[in-house]
Protein backbone atom coordinates (compact mmCIF):
# COMPACT_ATOMS: atom_id res chain seq x y z
CA UNK A 1 0.00 0.00 0.00
CA UNK A 2 1.43 3.38 -1.02
CA UNK A 3 1.77 6.05 1.63
CA UNK A 4 -0.63 8.95 1.18
CA UNK A 5 0.46 12.57 1.18
CA UNK A 6 0.31 14.24 4.58
CA UNK A 7 -2.78 16.29 5.29
CA UNK A 8 -2.05 19.95 5.99
CA UNK A 9 -3.87 21.44 8.96
CA UNK A 10 -3.87 24.67 10.88
CA UNK A 11 -5.40 25.93 14.07
CA UNK A 12 -8.63 27.82 13.36
CA UNK A 13 -9.65 28.52 16.93
CA UNK A 14 -8.47 27.41 20.33
CA UNK A 15 -8.81 23.66 20.44
CA UNK A 16 -9.98 23.27 16.83
CA UNK A 17 -7.99 22.08 13.82
CA UNK A 18 -9.27 22.45 10.28
CA UNK A 19 -8.19 19.93 7.67
CA UNK A 20 -7.57 21.45 4.24
CA UNK A 21 -6.69 18.23 2.43
CA UNK A 22 -3.47 16.84 1.10
CA UNK A 23 -1.31 19.31 -0.77
CA UNK A 24 0.28 18.16 -4.01
CA UNK A 25 2.72 21.07 -4.14
CA UNK A 26 3.96 23.93 -1.98
CA UNK A 27 1.99 26.42 -4.11
CA UNK A 28 -1.22 24.43 -3.68
CA UNK A 29 -0.60 24.23 0.04
CA UNK A 30 -0.26 28.02 0.20
CA UNK A 31 -3.44 28.58 -1.83
CA UNK A 32 -5.43 26.14 0.30
CA UNK A 33 -4.19 27.82 3.47
CA UNK A 34 -5.27 31.21 2.15
CA UNK A 35 -8.72 29.89 1.25
CA UNK A 36 -9.26 28.45 4.73
CA UNK A 37 -7.99 31.66 6.31
CA UNK A 38 -10.29 33.76 4.10
CA UNK A 39 -13.28 31.71 5.31
CA UNK A 40 -12.41 32.21 8.98
CA UNK A 41 -14.65 34.76 10.68
CA UNK A 42 -13.24 36.69 13.60
CA UNK A 43 -15.97 37.75 16.02
CA UNK A 44 -15.32 39.96 19.00
CA UNK A 45 -16.62 38.86 22.42
CA UNK A 46 -18.85 41.94 22.44
CA UNK A 47 -20.50 40.85 19.17
CA UNK A 48 -21.07 37.38 20.58
CA UNK A 49 -22.69 38.84 23.71
CA UNK A 50 -24.92 41.23 21.72
CA UNK A 51 -26.06 38.31 19.54
CA UNK A 52 -26.74 36.15 22.60
CA UNK A 53 -28.79 38.93 24.20
CA UNK A 54 -30.88 39.39 21.04
CA UNK A 55 -31.51 35.66 20.84
CA UNK A 56 -32.46 35.50 24.53
CA UNK A 57 -34.93 38.37 24.09
CA UNK A 58 -36.47 36.82 20.96
CA UNK A 59 -36.73 33.41 22.69
CA UNK A 60 -38.39 35.05 25.70
CA UNK A 61 -40.94 36.75 23.44
CA UNK A 62 -41.66 33.44 21.69
CA UNK A 63 -42.19 31.73 25.05
CA UNK A 64 -44.41 34.59 26.24
CA UNK A 65 -46.52 34.35 23.07
CA UNK A 66 -47.28 30.69 23.88
CA UNK A 67 -47.99 31.40 27.56
CA UNK A 68 -44.65 29.99 28.81
CA UNK A 69 -45.97 26.44 28.42
CA UNK A 70 -43.10 24.08 29.31
CA UNK A 71 -41.42 21.77 26.87
CA UNK A 72 -40.61 24.08 23.94
CA UNK A 73 -37.71 26.06 25.39
CA UNK A 74 -35.13 24.61 23.02
CA UNK A 75 -37.37 25.19 20.00
CA UNK A 76 -37.92 28.80 21.17
CA UNK A 77 -34.16 29.32 21.37
CA UNK A 78 -33.40 27.70 18.02
CA UNK A 79 -36.14 29.65 16.24
CA UNK A 80 -34.98 32.88 17.88
CA UNK A 81 -31.39 32.13 16.86
CA UNK A 82 -32.43 31.57 13.25
CA UNK A 83 -34.51 34.77 13.23
CA UNK A 84 -31.69 36.90 14.70
CA UNK A 85 -29.17 35.53 12.21
CA UNK A 86 -31.59 36.01 9.29
CA UNK A 87 -32.27 39.61 10.37
CA UNK A 88 -28.52 40.27 10.35
CA UNK A 89 -28.20 38.59 6.95
CA UNK A 90 -25.74 36.03 8.25
CA UNK A 91 -25.42 32.30 8.26
CA UNK A 92 -25.84 30.74 11.70
CA UNK A 93 -22.72 31.10 13.84
CA UNK A 94 -20.87 28.35 15.60
CA UNK A 95 -19.38 29.59 18.78
CA UNK A 96 -17.53 27.65 21.35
Amino acid sequence: MAASAPVKTRKSAPGQTVSIGAATSEAESTVRSQVVFAETLVVSPEDVEVRRQRIAEAAYLRAASRGFAPGAELEDWLQAEAAVDAARGEAPQVVG
